[in-house]
């Protein structure tokens, strides 16, 4: 019903709506303006209660209405602000003005100029209401308005419905025929010229003309804040008759140019050169400027220039006076570069951008996300780099013969109101975003189609299978080809379960895509058996309108036959343990049989059966009624290996209430497990020797089958394969590892032991495989010959070595039974020492070896370690003598002579250091070697250096033993005293001695 002035008028009558909470109602012609509530009563069959009304709802289509806007500037030091007094907004079509105004929910506020918002829009919270007609606020400002351009202020009131309408009004009145204008722009003005064009005649994006000004001429553009050139910046400065300044193109990112406050701290350059963020400047004689910017020096997109100007002071000299024309520093506000058109939001029609079908034939809702230009780069004078947005609506993609486009102003959203669709039509929103660059772009949205009409009914009805309901998670309901809609399509449906036609009490309405085959969810329902039952289709096309079906009675019945149990196999080859088969090896016959099935209600007709690969399949035996039996044999078949097939009996009572049971099912399988590997030993590796002697493993992999599957194992042990002299068949779980660690007896030497593991399926056949065998060793290897030093590399002498890094190893080992399989090497020092290598694992033929990259000790003792594994993994180990490391040699000495050195040594021994014909009397000292100690000395008589011609036998040194005992001269030793026979020394008048010691 609606409101007519004081009384409520029916507007539509009752309509039964179930047992919702909720409805919604479609293809209405509400007036704007008007007050319509919902009215609900409750009823039981035709007894109802006291209706329950709704607080109402306004239908409100249109703008507000909006009056006049007054500002009054207080512009006081310390104090700023604009009280503003505008007429409150009030809805069009609501004829009580007061509850026309009531109906506008806030105002929001925000500063601007003639092109576009500073600000963000503020939401009024301070305001007063001045009379019944006007509400007045204050704008708190931080500092004066800068009135250089037309400042405005906009208010936008917003309805309850979301609609809006924007007034706005100039702070201080911007043009006027009389007088001066309180508009003072600044002395420097950005301009900028018309667009160059291609020789074709195209215009050329991005590139503009020089402007141009007459000597004292009148400049009557309005300051640009934007251009969309790159390659040009143009000035002008008409009211200034200077003749001679000097200007500069400035880079404003290090300046606050957004501000419509009055600057107080303007740039005022006397040298605007010299500024460190000048990017071009120059002199000029004329009152503008056009600044050219070549291909690799153009101006930035997003960048905000300034033109800046000095002017020296000047007098210029009249006939009859003198003009002085003081000095003048001052710039531009500046213009931000815009080179690209806005980036596109995406475009929708209606709420949901998903939604793809309306209903309404006279509205359409178009929203879209906010476009961007230049304010991401923060260098604009406007909140938004969009100036304004433009809707059109068209039948094709891009076109706006619908509703051409109109300005909408800077919103996200907006309502087209009585425009004329035609149902089943698509159409198209379109939005166009300018910047005040005058750039453009354009997103349209996917397309809507109309669909005004709710679903169409056939007559056709809704059927369940059966006769009766039986069981609602159960019933199939199907009302397929009932619903049609050629417009937008069924999109879902509701269907409910009810007592009567149209009603839900049983099964409430449940949201369903489908159209057959449908059941009930919860199983819990409240039904009675004998009761007749409803079903209740509604279908939902895309645009939400709806179409409703019932079906004719349905009876409930829910008896039917108590199930029994199903078994796979014959009666005959059950046992009392196990009446069920699982698996069988027979693939021509199939016998099943079942006991239990009763119907406490009503007796059983008939017994149906089918067989199939799945539960309740009928792919090898479709359902077959055999009447009252109790056993059933399939003959003469070609059943398929290591396939499931399942028995399915269905009892049915004379209420043609079926049960139906399935059996677990039966695998055929006809063919053994595959033959897997048989492995000796459970390392890695087959085990070709082991040595005990009461011990047993192995492990093996492969064994399947892929139709019953492996049950078990068995295994046993012979002398050859597959005999089991050693261990009788023994049983096994399913496991791939066997381990008897105590058997009763010994395992044979000499003879080659085999394992035999047999696999049994489930199906009771079988396969076995034997593994390749071992022998029993339990003899170590033999050592032949333990590690000695090798002579090949840096030993001179056995059992020491001259190399710190790099030693040779030789040894001799056998083992005539299972061979060598691996040794391994280690070097240790003697006890205490510090030197120990881990080892190192060579396989079974090296016998020698060389350790490298070491890094011995002088003086060392070192032993090396060997141990030697046969295949039986029997070790034995030994280690070499001790290795003497030297690998320096003695420190040398001195002849043990007297001196007239001032220092008395004491170191000559009487009677030696003397010659006569054929022999030498020597003696020396210091000789000494701290790793081995000095074995020996060779002594060399010559004619020169280190040669020996004087020798008895000439090229052979002699070589005296290293003598521990004789005159001790303490920390030099004991002296060394040896005669050297010599040749003929007679006739030589000089003698070369050469002494040279040689450790151990």
């Amino acid at each position: 019903m609606f409101l007519l002035t004081d009384i409520w008028k029916e507007y539509r009558k009752f309509q039964y709506v179930g047992k919702h909470q909720y409805i919604t109602l479609s293809n209405l012609d509400l007036e704007p303006g008007k007050t319509y509530r919902a009215v609900v009563k409750f009823c039981a069959e035709d007894l109802c209660f006291s209706p329950v009304y709704g607080n109402g709802i306004t239908v409100i289509v249109n703008p507000p209405s909006s009056g006049n806007i007054t500002v009054q500037q207080v512009d006081e030091p310390n104090h700023h602000q604009l009280t503003v007094t505008f007429e409150r907004m009030y809805d069009p079509d609501i004829k009580d003005h007061t509850e026309a105004q009531s109906v506008i929910h806030y105002y929001e506020w925000a500063l601007g100029d003639n092109v576009g918002i500073h600000t963000i829009w503020n939401e009024i919270d301070n305001a007063t209401v001045v009379d019944k007609e006007h509400i007045q606020f204050v704008v708190p400002l931080n500092n004066s308005l800068d009135f250089s351009k037309c400042r405005q202020i906009f208010i936008r009131g917003y309805n309850k419905a979301g609609i809006w309408s924007t007034i706005s009004t100039e702070i201080k009145t911007c043009k006027v025929n009389d007088g001066d204008s309180l508009i003072v722009s600044n002395s420097v003005i950005d301009a900028i010229g018309i667009q160059e064009k291609t020789m074709d005649g195209t215009k050329r994006d991005g590139y503009g003309h020089d402007i141009y000004l007459e000597e004292n001429g009148r400049w009557d553009e309005s300051d640009v804040d934007y251009t969309p050139y790159k390659n040009i910046i143009s000035g002008v400065w008409p009211l200034l008759r200077h003749k001679n300044y000097t200007w500069a193109v400035i880079d404003s990112e290090n300046l606050d140019i957004t501000s419509y406050y009055k600057d107080d701290a303007k740039l005022q350059l006397k040298d605007p050169c010299s500024h460190p963020d000048s990017i071009k400047c120059g002199f000029t004689d004329k009152e503008y400027v056009n600044i050219i910017f070549n291909v690799n020096e153009e101006l930035e997109h997003g960048k905000r220039y300034i033109v800046c100007i000095h002017a020296p002071r000047t007098e210029i000299q009249f006939e009859k006076w003198t003009e002085v024309l003081e000095e003048t520093n001052t710039c531009s506000d500046g213009v931000t570069v815009d080179l690209t058109p806005p980036t596109p939001g995406h475009v929708w029609i209606g709420i949901d951008p998903d939604k793809k079908y309306q209903s309404s034939s006279s509205d359409i809702f178009v929203s879209w996300d906010a476009f961007t230009d230049v304010e991401e780069y923060t260098k604009t004078v406007h909140n938004s780099g969009i100036k304004e947005y433009q809707i059109g609506i068209g039948s094709t993609k891009g076109g706006t013969d619908v509703f051409p486009y109109t300005i909408v102003g800077l919103v996200n959203h907006y309502t087209i109101h009585d425009v004329r669709l035609q149902n089943g039509h698509e159409y198209y929103a379109t939005v166009k975003a300018l910047d005040f660059a005058i750039r453009s772009a354009i997103a349209d949205s996917h397309p809507v189609k109309i669909d005004a009409t709710p679903p169409e009914k056939s007559d056709k009805p809704i059927t369940i299978e059966g006769r009766h309901m039986s069981d609602m998670s159960e019933i199939n309901a199907c009302w397929r080809d009932v619903f049609l809609d050629k417009d937008s399509g069924i999109d879902h449906y509701l269907w409910s379960v009810g007592s009567h036609p149209g009603h839900d009490d049983i099964i409430p309405f449940t949201k369903t895509t489908l159209d057959c085959g449908v059941s009930a969810e919860d199983t819990n329902i409240d039904i009675h058996e004998g009761h007749a039952y409803f079903i209740t289709v509604k279908a939902v096309n895309r645009a939400n309108l709806i179409s409703t079906a019932s079906s004719w009675a349905y009876i409930y019945d829910m008896s039917p036959p108590v199930a029994g149990h199903v078994y796979d196999g014959s009666v005959e080859s059950a046992l009392s343990y196990m009446k069920d088969r699982d698996y069988q090896t027979d693939v021509k016959t199939l016998s099943a049989y079942w006991e239990g099935f009763h119907d406490p209600h009503s007796t059983i007709k008939s017994y149906y059966v089918s067989i199939g690969t799945c539960p309740e399949c009928e792919d090898l035996l479709v359902n077959q009624d055999i009447g009252i039996t109790y056993n059933y044999t399939l003959c003469h078949m070609h059943l398929g290996s290591g396939i499931r097939y399942y028995t399915t009996i269905t009892a049915c009572n004379t209420a043609e209430m079926c049960t139906s049971v399935t059996s677990d099912g039966v695998i055929i399988d006809n063919s053994p497990p595959t033959q897997g590997i048989v492995l000796d030993g459970v390392d890695v590796y087959d085990l070709e020797y082991q040595s005990l002697r009461r011990y047993l493993s192995a492990r093996w992999y492969g064994f399947t089958d892929p139709q019953s599957g492996i049950d078990n194992f068995s295994w046993r042990a012979g002398t050859k394969p597959g005999q089991d002299d050693i261990v009788k068949s023994t049983h096994l779980p399913q496991t791939d590892l066997l381990v008897e660690p105590d058997l009763p007896q010994k395992l044979p030497l000499g003879q080659r032991i085999y394992i035999t593991i047999k696999a049994y399926n489930k199906a009771g056949l079988t396969t076995e495989a034997t593994s390749n065998g071992f022998y029993i060793d339990n003899s170590p290897p033999s050592i032949k010959v333990k590690p000695y030093l090798s002579a090949d590399v840096g030993s001179i002498k056995d059992t020491s070595v001259v190399f710190r890094s790099t030693i040779k190893i030789q040894w001799e080992v056998e083992d005539k039974e299972s061979f060598i399989q691996r040794q391994y090497l280690s070097i240790a020092s003697h006890k205490g020492g510090e030197f120990n290598t881990s080892s190192t694992e060579l396989n079974g033929i090296v016998r020698e070896y060389t350790f490298s990259q070491l890094d011995l000790h002088d003086g060392g003792n070192y032993t090396i370690k060997l141990i030697v594994c046969n295949g039986a993994k029997v070790c034995v180990e030994d280690e070499s003598r001790g290795i003497i490391v030297d690998s320096t040699a003695p420190t040398p000495g001195m002849f043990a002579i007297r001196t007239d050195h001032a220092a008395n040594l004491h170191r000559h021994v009487d009677g030696w250091m003397t010659w006569s014909r054929y022999k030498l009397w020597i003696s020396w000292l210091g000789f000494t070697d701290l790793h081995t100690g000095i074995e020996k000395y060779s002594v060399s008589i010559g004619s020169k250096y280190m040669m020996d011609d004087f020798n008895k036998i000439s090229g052979s040194p002699q070589e005296f033993l290293h003598n521990q005992s004789g005159i001790d001269k303490h920390d030099e030793g004991f002296v060394q005293t040896f005669e050297v026979d010599t040749k003929n020394l007679a006739k030589f008048e000089n003698v070369f001695v050469s002494v040279w010691a040689v450790n151990q």
